[in-house]
């Protein structure tokens, strides 16, 4: 019935096709437009962390934050104060009219200048050693200048037009100090997003253009035929694009994940083109073009319909996680797939009614075509007599891998998500040579009103002052802690054993005056960040920076680090209801590093339990349906086990890969287990239904492997590692599993367990 309405109403169909061409290319412009970076909103609104940093933002500052320096830029260069005040004004950016950029701007010589001002009145050497670490940086010898930079907080519009204010700062900054920009040095939260973003976008269109190139190349070489192939690529790209266009559509936005989904969908649209015109050209062989496509989509309709299912059961898997580009991507992606082969289906037939290749046709029915019967006679008659080595040897080689996936580690750092030599990299590791570390962890003393009100202290501010001090001194006892600054970087110098209980009318006298100049500097600390109050409580913030190129232990620096604060809490103020919060992004990355092995091992366990169960129900057998499953999980297996054994830490673009390519594996074992299913209802041996199966399948499996492959592959050249490693793993596991459904299913179905592929009587 359905294939009747296709055929009745084919021209129909491909005019409301083609009137669907602008609103959907419209739709995935929209889409690209919205790409956007931050891995500090990666993790969900529910995690603690992510509260913390949410809570932290409404009371003090956004982390949006750049931090710039050059090659010679000292304290007393005089370019520093152009350059601030040039950079404080606003700007005509972007099509907009003066954009005020910037909501404070500082440098390392400003705040040396504060510092040895009134009412602090420093020595120069004290003031430098207050600001070491994290905006000047430690002389490499006596005599040597003071490396100094510039710090730059941003307003919501500068994070708004973040490219272009990226653009304005580098212009700006390279025409006062008269150098290139490869000696010009940035860092910062806001500077990871938009590196990400030029990362990932770097080429795309190129890499695009020779994927297009590959799939038509291979799709000629395999079918001889201009039009046939000029049908499975303009289907596949018109997939690729309403993949695109669904994003926007459902008002969601691109990330640098995300960019994989139009890709991916088109060489899946295209494996599944080239199932459709295999089965085609079976049915043009044997009767002719008059009917052919509607018999091929009939025979195609149930492996092709079942591949596309179980290649979105693992794709939909990736929802499971917790990291939020994760989710987007296999929700996008597993519905992409589905409407793809649903285009497909609708479009293939309806184009080859109206336009019939009918050359093509005669030299079939003509039998020019390859005999390849007896190659594959061959290849099944070797692996039944080899079955029991190579399930020998598919055993020890998933077991060593399991081995090896035990060893799996993750990472989330920033640096992980580049290529070495970029940019990016160069400048964190100039930074953190010359200035100090960067990944910032924040952490706010939070002191009720009522422990203040309550106090009996002559100087109760001096002891909130105390407090932050110890506080701040046991972070800095923390390895891999770097420098730490807070409202005592900007407070009048005393001694340490300058506290309350203090005894001697000299000493009274001091701690009274140093009592009203703390309270003098109030708002001061306000206007720099490091203290708020409402009316339950204050909130004394000490801002500490870890090394981000450095591989360290985050999690024992977390630890520590709060173990630590608890303790000095405890001590000076354990009855007074004192708490504390550590946020930032070092607490987010250890959290994203944690959360990617339990969202693989997660998402891998669902895909598997998903596409198992739809394999049971399709063969019919709890048995046939596990064995069959062995193919698809050998892939994953051995190149997840290789990464374990080599130590290759996992990101996020590895982790999406094991189960997108466990769900397209199924693609070709679905194909494959239906011809022998076919081939052994027709009454054929389990050894002839082998040879049936790779004689209606086999080319089609190498034919989209290699396009699948070959088309992914080009982006493993992407300078951004989760790009590139999503790419090659999937091309590698893409040519593991056809190893697994031409080699390791064919011996399982040869052996004795093959009995339960066999169809019921």
């Amino acid at each position: 019935m359905g294939a009747r309405i296709i055929y009745r109403y084919r021209i129909v169909i491909l005019l409301l096709a083609l009137f669907g061409v602008v609103p959907i290319v419209r739709g995935a412009i929209d889409a690209l437009a919205t790409n956007s970076n931050r891995p500090e909103d990666w993790l969900p609104e529910r995690f603690q962390e992510t509260k913390d940093l949410a809570w932290f933002s409404q009371q003090f500052v956004s982390d949006d934050v750049l931090i710039l320096s050059w090659d010679g830029c000292h304290l007393d260069d005089p370019r520093q104060a152009e350059l601030t005040e040039l950079l404080q004004q606003p700007v005509d950016i972007a099509g907009q009219k003066q954009v005020q950029l910037f909501r404070f701007v500082t440098s390392g010589n400003d705040l040396v200048k504060q510092l040895t001002a009134p009412p602090l009145s420093l020595k120069k050497s004290q003031a430098i050693a207050r600001l070491n670490g994290w905006i000047v940086g430690a002389p490499k010898a006596a005599g040597d200048p003071v490396i100094s930079s510039v710090v730059l907080m941003l307003t919501p519009e500068g994070w708004r037009l973040r490219d272009a204010m990226l653009a304005h700062v580098r212009e700006t900054t390279s025409r006062v100090v008269g150098l290139p920009s490869d000696r010009i040095h940035i860092a910062g939260s806001t500077y990871d997003g938009v590196a990400i973003d030029e990362a990932s976008q770097k080429n795309m269109e190129w890499y695009t253009i020779v994927c297009y190139g590959i799939g038509c190349v291979v799709l000629y070489l395999s079918f001889r035929s201009f039009a046939i192939s000029a049908f499975v690529f303009v289907n596949a790209v018109y997939c690729q694009m309403l993949s695109l266009a669904l994003i926007s559509f459902a008002g969601s936005t691109m990330d640098s994940v995300m960019l994989m989904v139009p890709s991916l969908v088109f060489v899946l649209s295209i494996s599944t083109g080239v199932h459709l015109v295999n089965n085609y050209r079976d049915v043009v062989a044997s009767e002719g073009l008059q009917g052919a496509p509607i018999k091929a989509i009939r025979h195609a309709f149930a492996p092709c319909w079942l591949s596309s299912l179980t290649t979105s059961l693992g794709l939909i898997s990736l929802v499971t996680s917790f990291l939020l580009p994760i989710q987007k991507f296999g929700l996008f992606a597993a519905v992409g797939v589905v409407l793809g082969t649903g285009i497909l289906f609708l479009l293939f037939p309806c184009q080859l009614e109206l336009w019939p290749p009918r050359r093509w046709g005669a030299k079939l029915n003509a039998g020019t075509g390859p005999k390849q019967g007896f190659a594959y006679q061959s290849v099944v008659d070797r692996i039944a007599r080899w079955s029991p080595a190579i399930l020998l040897i598919t055993a020890v080689t998933m077991a060593a891998g399991i081995a090896g996936i035990t060893r799996l580690q993750s990472t989330a750092r920033v640096h992980d998500l580049f290529s070495p030599g970029a940019k990016i990299l160069q400048d964190y590791e100039w930074f953190e040579t010359q200035i100090g570390p960067l990944t910032p962890v924040e952490i706010v003393l939070r002191i009720p009103k009522s422990a203040i009100d309550g106090s009996t202290s002559r100087t109760p501010m001096l002891d909130r002052m105390n407090l932050v001090r110890k506080v701040q001194h046991a972070a800095m006892q923390v390895d891999g802690i770097g420098g730490t600054v807070s409202a005592v970087n900007f407070s009048p110098g005393y001694p340490d054993t300058f506290r309350s209980g203090t005894r001697g009318i000299g000493q009274i006298a001091q701690r009274i005056v140093l009592e009203r100049r703390f309270e003098s500097l109030r708002e001061m600390y306000r206007e720099m960040q490091y203290f708020q109050d409402n009316p339950q409580e204050e909130l004394w913030r000490i801002s500490a920076r870890v090394p981000t190129a450095e591989d360290i232990d985050l999690e024992r620096i977390g630890r520590e680090l709060k173990v630590s604060i608890a303790e000095v809490i405890e001590q000076r103020a354990g009855d007074q209801g004192v708490r504390s919060v550590v946020c930032g992004s070092m607490p987010l990355i250890q959290k994203s590093q944690e959360q990617l092995l339990e969202d693989m091992a997660r998402s891998f366990i669902t895909a598997f339990a998903l596409i198992a169960v739809a394999m049971m129900v399709t063969l019919r057998s709890v048995v046939a349906g596990l064995l069959a499953m062995v193919s698809n999980i050998f892939p994953a297996v051995v190149l997840f086990g290789l990464l374990g054994w080599f130590d290759v830490k996992v990101e996020i673009g590895s982790m999406m890969t094991i189960t997108a390519a466990m769900g397209i594996a199924v693609d070709d074992t679905l194909h494959f287990v239906t011809w022998f299913r076919r081939g052994a209802s027709a009454g054929l041996s389990k050894h002839d239904a082998l040879v049936y199966a790779y004689r209606h399948c086999c080319r089609a499996m190498l034919q989209t492997s290699l396009i699948c492959g070959l088309g992914l592959l080009v982006y493993a050249l992407s300078p951004f590692t989760p790009i590139s490693r999503f790419a090659w793993l999937m091309s590698s596991m893409l040519a593991a599993a056809l190893v697994g459904d031409l080699v390791v299913l064919p011996a399982i179905i040869s052996s004795r367990l093959g009995n339960a592929f066999l169809p019921r009587r």
